[in-house]
């Protein structure tokens, strides 16, 4: 069947898409390709009602009292990650980067992540590759058998963890959620979750490495300088597209649309243009500095209206503990090789 698609990167056309509510426009029919990874019943494939009932479900659990309970799980996980990095030695930091941001959606998706129960979902979803058949197999096995036990023990509604937020909550109708969904959701967020903040914290050091005097300034805690540098980090390396299907017929930008084409804004080409950022290509915290904003529309890496990333503040808070607790006890200098894709090839090295 033909489909129409239109490629956003004009910041107006944006805003003016990103306004549209979702009695116009569906995000989770534009994110179906993600379906893969994150299973078919959970907020990234949802939309309207069904979508604005579970996000508020889990967004809940991932700001405010979330953020300062996970400060301490933090900078204990990043200080076991420094304490294993080799002083003068070439090496890669993806990988324990990734250990470490595995160990924190865990913490904030499952709860404890000592706990049996959650070591046996962390072990099936991280230790080996999620599109492997014979592993999703393995992981379903351990997420069912962990909302099992939950349901037979009882689950506390006012823990912090998602998943106890999941098995908690009712429907419209009174019934509780099905273990089918609440086990997408947890896949779904700690995928998501976890390879976002690997990607941001792994482009971080990348580029941070190659500044010492930015890490120098991040080192000395200069007010702001840390968020400044994960903001420039994210508009250098944004981590996804972003799209929306039409329910209606519409027109942008001078396009006369029908129901059901696809508009995907491409955050990268529009953190890239030279009429909204001077020297686009170079990395430069000092663009945000305090009172210089871009214009709404032109920084994109969490997308945009009621479809924006739910951990997006929580990504943040995490990368800014993460990246000043480095800092402090390293020098972090690059190697020679600049290959780069969505994440450093090379390892962030």
């Amino acid at each position: 069947m033909q489909q129409t698609w239109l490629v956003v990167t004009e910041p107006e056309v944006v805003r003016e898409l990103f306004a549209r509510g979702p009695e116009a426009v569906d995000a989770g029919q534009a994110n179906f390709h993600l379906r893969g990874n994150v299973r078919l019943r959970n907020t990234f494939l949802f939309d309207g009602s069904e979508h604005l009932d579970r996000r508020r479900l889990i967004a809940g659990r991932m700001r405010g009292r979330s953020m300062i309970a996970n400060a301490d799980h933090v900078t204990e996980a990043i200080d076991r990650m420094a304490e294993s990095w080799p002083a003068g030695r070439r090496f890669a930091a993806l990988p324990s980067v990734r250990r470490v941001t595995s160990d924190l959606m865990t913490h904030l998706v499952l709860g404890d992540p000592d706990a049996d129960g959650n070591r046996a979902v962390r072990r099936a979803l991280w230790d080996h590759p999620a599109s492997d058949p014979g592993q999703l197999a393995v992981l379903d096995r351990a997420v069912f058998a962990e909302i099992a036990r939950r349901r037979a023990t009882g689950t506390n509604a006012r823990a912090a963890d998602c998943m106890s937020a999941l098995l908690s909550a009712r429907t419209n109708s009174g019934a509780m959620l099905a273990d089918r969904d609440v086990r997408d959701e947890v896949i779904s967020l700690m995928l998501a979750g976890a390879q976002k903040t690997t990607a941001l914290l792994a482009w971080a050091i990348h580029e941070l490495a190659r500044d010492p005097v930015a890490q120098e300034r991040l080192r000395a805690r200069e007010p702001g300088f840390a968020d400044r540098v994960i903001t420039e980090t994210l508009r250098l390396h944004p981590p996804h597209l972003t799209g929306r299907r039409l329910r209606e017929p519409m027109s942008f930008d001078g396009h006369d649309l029908p129901a059901g084409a696809f508009l995907l804004v491409t955050p990268t080409t529009i953190h890239r243009r030279k009429d909204l950022y001077d020297d686009p290509k170079a990395f430069r915290p000092d663009r945000f500095d305090v009172g210089r904003k871009p214009p709404v529309g032109s920084w994109l890496p969490y997308g945009g209206g009621v479809r924006r990333c739910p951990g997006a503040s929580l990504a943040h808070f995490e990368a800014r503990l993460s990246l000043e607790r480095i800092v402090d006890r390293f020098d972090v200098s690059a190697s020679r090789r600049r290959r780069i894709s969505v994440t450093p090839r090379t390892g962030a090295r």
